[in-house]
């Protein structure tokens, strides 16, 4: 196996030589060094792909970032953008443009320049001709916008922004924005922004920097403009944020809707990818550390192994040589002092085999020679061996016979004992006593079975009697078990019956003390009715005098209404004397009106005193029909109280009657609750009785189910004890004739 195992490791080394140079191959420290320059290797494609893949994914940050920025700052102008164009249209909507007035409509847009502090100035143009009609700046009046502002934008948009910054007429460089007026559409509103402003836009890449650019990449807001690539490539594109690299800058930019500019963020590559290169340069340096860490250890470490393994082969070459008192020691107490362990148990190990070789075969000498001493012994042996063998074959036929004579049934032959071979001696002696026993066993035996046979025929006629006598016994059981099962049934039905006389009885009992409380309660509620009556009694003779004050109060109130009535006469008189009064009066006054006097005042006089009249003489009428009314209403009250007094007379001693009538009740209804209880008490002693026997019967159910089960058990007994005496006459029977059958085999024996 060592050998294969060598001739397998040559064949890999020759394998391995035909790729690596022997240098190599034959140096430890070389394959160490190789090894490791290997493991830098693959940790430096590793790193590599894991640097690609961050600086990729830092990247697409980046450019995510300027993307994200430049949307951000695009939606900033347009909403920054918005504001203006709605001012312009609020300033539009102004009816004070549309008077032919140039100092008024200048005067309007200053008002509207200062409210929103939007535009630096505001004009006021004709879309045809470009004249400038009216605006916050007074040197602009009159000037031709055209010369500074493209005229094909002004006169076919509605809503425009310059494309690019111009002079105005103070001298700014400016960016126009216009709007139509939707009153006049023949006339403009332009509003002047100095390129130098703009909206502010937050950054979130250091040194960065966003302008409004035009097609050509020229800058409207902020301080210098970009490569038209820039812009051109945004404007063929979906509309989208876009990412270009040129310039040592990498640029973000989104197009303004369809007016033709650009917002373009522009930042520094170095400032943009500074945690990128950041990374990566960290990157490159952990892993020149860990080259130059891993370099070294090698060189170190394989310098030491090598070193160590060099002197470990040495002192295994003077062991190979026979040495075995070379010194295996060693400091270290990784594998390599492992090793040296090893090769030191090894020398030991040897020096062990070797002393018990030399024993073994010390040894082995001696039991050569006490083999050659047991072959000697062993051939006198073989001798003597055969003459006994010879003589036992002799024996063994004698004994052949001996038994052969036996297994035919003699039992009275007998083997000679007397014989030189102890063994065989033996042998006679134990089988001529075993014959004695059998012949003994077999007279036994024989004896037996005709005993057997005699008693099993008595068996057999016994066992017919009990059978019969059984089934006797199990007849006469289940007649007892289906009269007991009777019984229990009447039992239970007696039971039932108990039970519903329980329940009656205790329904009476219940219905007994409910009557007794009811008794009970009528009692008391006559005693209440009588105390009830006695002061319907009392409140009756309280009403009865009521009445009479009543009726005396009616008859004063007739008197006074007669004093009334008096009253009312005098009232008629009075008024009767008036009306006489102021007719005299109106003839004075026409008397006096006739001579030509003031008769004018009498006339007056005489009208107020005569309605005066007319009106004390229908009061005293519409008094006279009230007191009738009063009259009428106290005749009733009166005859009400009267008959309401007769009433209270009669129903007195009815309730007199009745009160009488409740003691009464309350007497029997007393009595009746007496009875009553000692008919409860009555009914409750019943219902313990009938408790009692509806126990004693049920003890007696109990009794008959008890008796039911135990005569069907003792039924199934006596069926099972017959069905066990039949199997049992069968078996008898079968047990005679198989002692018979013995008895005839026993017979070829010879036993005496």
């Amino acid at each position: 196996m060592g050998e294969l195992t060598e001739v397998n490791t040559n064949q890999q080394d020759t394998g391995i030589r035909r790729f690596v140079p022997s240098l190599v191959s034959d140096n430890l420290l070389a394959k160490f060094i190789v090894g490791i320059l290997l493991i830098v290797f693959l940790i430096g494609v590793i790193a590599l792909f894991f640097q690609t893949s961050i600086a990729d994914e830092l990247d697409s940050q980046v450019t995510t970032q300027v993307e994200e920025t430049a949307g951000l700052h695009a939606d900033i102008y347009t909403a920054w953008q918005g504001n203006r164009f709605d001012n312009l249209e609020q300033i539009a909507g102004e009816e004070g443009l549309d008077v032919d007035n140039e100092r008024v409509r200048s005067d309007l847009l200053t008002r509207g320049r200062d409210d929103s502090d939007y535009f630096t100035q505001i004009h006021l143009v004709d879309r045809e001709s470009g004249e400038v009609l009216a605006s916050s700046a007074d040197q602009a009046v009159g000037e031709n916008i055209f010369e500074r502002v493209n005229e094909t934008v002004v006169t076919r948009s509605s809503e425009f922004t310059t494309p690019s910054t111009y002079t105005s007429a103070t001298g700014e460089t400016v960016v126009g924005f216009g709007r139509q007026r939707l009153l006049d559409p023949s006339h403009v509103l332009i509003g002047e922004v100095p390129a130098a402003g703009g909206p502010e836009f937050g950054q979130t890449i250091a040194d960065s920097r966003t302008i409004l650019a035009n097609q050509d990449g020229d800058a409207l807001f902020g301080e210098e403009g970009v490569d038209s690539a820039v812009v051109q490539r945004d404007q063929s594109g979906d509309g989208n944020a876009t990412v270009t690299q040129t310039g040592g800058e990498i640029h973000g930019s989104e197009p303004i809707g369809d007016t033709g500019l650009t917002i373009v963020t522009s930042s520094p590559q170095g400032e943009a990818f500074a945690i990128r290169d950041s990374v990566i340069e960290s990157f490159v340096v952990m892993l020149a550390l860990v080259f130059g860490v891993l370099i070294v250890v090698g060189v170190v470490g394989g310098r030491s192994i090598t070193n160590s393994i060099t002197a470990l082969n040495e002192r295994a070459t003077e062991m190979e040589k026979g040495n075995l008192s070379v010194e295996f020691e060693t400091s270290r107490t990784d594998e390599i002092g492992e090793l040296y362990a090893g090769f030191a148990s090894m020398r030991d190990s040897l020096r062990e085999r070797i002393t018990q070789a030399e024993d073994a075969l010390s040894e082995a000498n001696e039991a050569r020679e006490r083999a050659e001493t047991a072959r000697e012994k062993a051939a006198s042996a073989r001798e003597e061996a055969e003459a006994i063998n010879e003589q036992i074959e002799a024996s063994a036929d004698r004994y052949s016979d001996v038994m052969r004579q036996a297994a035919d049934g003699d039992l009275t032959v007998r083997m000679d004992a007397n014989n030189d071979n102890e063994a065989m001696a033996a042998i006679a002696r134990d089988f001529n006593a075993m014959l004695e026993e059998f012949a003994a066993t077999i007279q036994e035996i024989t004896t037996f079975a005709d005993e057997v046979a005699t008693e099993s025929e008595d068996v057999t006629a016994s066992s017919e009697e009990i059978r019969v006598a059984s089934e006797d016994v199990s007849q006469a059981v289940q007649e007892i078990s289906s009269g007991a099962m009777e019984q229990s049934d009447e039992l239970q039905a007696v039971t039932a019956e108990m039970n519903d006389l329980s329940a009656t009885i205790e329904e009476i009992a219940a219905s007994s003390d409910e009557v007794a409380s009811v008794a009970q309660e009528t009692a008391e509620t006559g005693q209440e009715g009588r105390e009830d009556a006695q002061a319907a009694i009392e409140g009756m003779e309280t009403i009865q005098s009521e009445s009479q004050r009543a009726v005396e109060e009616i008859a004063q109130l007739e008197d006074q209404v007669k004093q009334v009535d008096g009253l009312i006469a005098r009232m008629a008189d009075i008024a009767e004397q008036t009306s006489i009064l102021a007719l005299n009066a109106n003839i004075e006054a026409a008397r006096a009106s006739a001579d030509g006097g003031g008769g004018d005042g009498f006339a007056v006089v005489a009208n107020e005193v005569k309605t005066l009249s007319e009106d004390a003489k229908e009061a005293a009428d519409e008094v006279e029909r009230r007191l009738e009314a009063i009259r009428g209403q106290t005749r009733e009250s009166a005859e009400a109280v009267q008959t309401a007094s007769q009433h209270v007379d009669d129903h007195t001693e009815s309730v007199e009657n009745a009160a009488a009538a409740f003691s009464e009740v309350a007497e029997y209804a007393a009595e009746t609750s007496d009875g009553i209880a000692e008919i409860s008490a009555a009914a409750d002693e019943q219902a313990t009785s009938t408790e009692r026997v509806v126990a004693m019967v049920d003890e007696v159910a109990s009794i008959a189910e008890r008796t039911t089960t135990q005569a069907e058990n003792t039924a199934a007994t006596a069926e099972q004890q017959a069905a066990s005496m039949s199997s049992v006459s069968e078996n008898v029977t079968d047990l005679a004739e198989q002692a018979a059958q013995l008895s005839e085999t026993l017979d070829r024996f010879q036993t005496n």
